[in-house]
């Protein structure tokens, strides 16, 4: 189970951290399509403590959303249940 929700906690840290800094848009022209779920979005995700370059995932927008909804709930599990293998 471990093995499972520490690659979804790397991903869901790096899309955090890239999230942050694509934040603030530069033009209102550019925000009109920001609520379309079917927009690909690319994001290179680097693991924790590698020097390597990452890998590039391209998913929609409303695929990010659920990988990130997953995250948070698997972190705060594991933060309420503790992190004992199970």
């Amino acid at each position: 189970m471990t093995a499972r929700i520490l690659p979804a906690l790397t991903v869901f840290a790096l899309t955090a951290s890239v999230t942050a800094a694509a934040a603030a848009p530069s033009s209102p022209a550019k925000t009109q399509g920001a609520d379309d779920p079917d927009k690909v979005i690319c994001k290179t995700v680097v693991p924790i403590g590698s020097r390597l370059g990452g890998t590039r995932t391209c998913q929609t927008r409303a695929q990010w959303a659920v990988l990130t909804r997953d995250s948070q709930e698997a972190l705060h599990e594991r933060q309420k249940n503790g992190y004992a293998a199970h």
